[in-house]
């Protein structure tokens, strides 16, 4: 996608008008920056695909696959479609790239170059779907203390993903907008409400207390999944909107392509980075549990031998 965004560039000397893409020459050969935008994105690709890989080989790999779909975390669920999105999204993203670096040109036929922008699409708006649902799911927990149900085996979420999306593919290519839109300011509410409700529950006492602290932790959760997708688009939306406000793309700083087709590259590095944050606290939750269960059963140990030791003085007396 970032590589259809740089790529269509207009010179001085032709008409800005494009009639297919062809007839634009492809971005960095006349300038010479050609191998500077296709050769970083490469490395961030594949870094991308490799760390996507391991997050969802670590997951199947430390938790039963059987019960994928009635013990996971929603959370982890989330990780692994994500995941794999970025995955599928990353192999058509090389293939793309490395064609333009070999050939020097676009990718050609048509057909060629029209079956790797469908596979941009269909991947990256699965994953903003599934990043909208999160964040609503997150501001519903939030603000209405309801915890949004996706369907047996997740249907409902797919069915939204990948059916309802190529409508929203449609709306979203006639203006231009394939970035990360909608959840920001679902995102800032739901932050907003994390802080209040931890205020209140520092200042409070009791089971009332310790029970509203679930919600929020996974709204916290949530969240990151939201951070983590506007980190990775901010370039491009920012360079859609700078165009809207410029008459070529000459006008847009040099940096902000590279920008571009770097940060729109991190997919996968961002989705390892919250595994590794939620199997922290998963299992620093589980240390946290086994401890209180060893000191639960030395203390009843310990007062079961004072018992018997009273009556056993008991019995002499």
């Amino acid at each position: 996608m970032d590589a259809a965004l740089i790529d269509n560039k207009s010179s001085n000397a032709v008409d800005t008008q494009s009639k297919d893409g062809y007839d634009m020459p492809v971005y960095g050969i006349e300038n010479g920056s050609f191998y500077y935008v296709h050769v970083p994105a490469i490395v961030f690709i594949v870094t991308s695909f490799t760390c996507a890989l391991i997050a969802i080989i670590c997951y199947f790999r430390n938790q039963d696959y059987k019960s994928f779909f009635t013990r996971w975390t929603k959370a982890e669920r989330l990780i692994v479609y994500l995941s794999t999105c970025d995955v599928l999204f990353s192999l058509s993203h090389l293939m793309d790239h490395l064609h333009m670096v070999i050939a020097r040109d676009h990718v050609r036929p048509k057909q060629l170059c029209s079956f790797y922008g469908f596979n941009l699409v269909v991947f990256v708006a699965a994953q903003i779907l599934i990043v909208n649902v999160v964040a609503f799911n997150a501001f519903m927990m939030m603000y209405f203390h309801k915890n949004m149900h996706f369907g047996n085996r997740d249907w409902k979420l797919f069915l939204w993903t990948f059916v309802t999306h190529f409508v929203a593919s449609i709306v979203a290519a006639n203006f231009g907008q394939f970035g990360p839109n909608g959840t920001a300011v679902l995102y800032i509410l739901t932050f907003a409400k994390i802080k209040q409700e931890v205020r209140t529950i520092e200042k409070g006492l009791g089971a009332q207390s310790a029970s509203r602290k679930a919600p929020i932790r996974a709204a916290r959760t949530m969240s990151m999944f939201v951070l983590a997708l506007a980190f990775q688009w901010w370039a491009v939306a920012v360079h859609g909107v700078w165009r809207m406000f410029t008459e070529s793309d000459e006008d847009i700083p040099k940096i902000m392509y590279h920008f571009t087709t770097t940060f729109s590259n991190t997919g996968g590095i961002l989705n390892l980075v919250i595994y590794m944050f939620i199997r922290k606290k998963k299992l620093g939750s589980r240390d946290a549990t086994e401890s209180h269960y060893k000191f639960s059963s030395h203390a009843v140990d310990k007062n079961c031998k004072d018992v018997a030791a009273i009556a056993h003085a008991t019995t002499k007396l």
